[in-house]
């Protein structure tokens, strides 16, 4: 089965990551060819309201949550 892959978003980035955790993201979208839509950073709060919010902010700061966006069939930017 085919399944077209729009982009790829990391997860549960380390706040200080090492030489492989630095590049991997990269690396992953250079080799799947497949654009790197967002890195997101390991938040230890188990509070979901907050975490929502810190991505959402997250989100309103990078330039490229309109691509991430685009690419996804998602629309207009937050």
């Amino acid at each position: 089965m085919d399944i077209p892959v729009k982009g790829i978003i990391v997860n549960n980035y380390p706040s200080a990551p090492n030489k492989a955790e630095e590049y991997a993201p990269h690396m992953l979208g250079s080799l799947s060819g497949a654009p790197l839509l967002g890195v997101f950073p390991h938040s230890p709060r188990l509070d979901q309201h907050t975490l929502v919010e810190e991505i959402v902010s997250i989100l309103e700061q990078d330039p490229a949550t309109a691509l991430m966006l685009r690419e996804l069939g998602a629309g207009a930017a937050l």
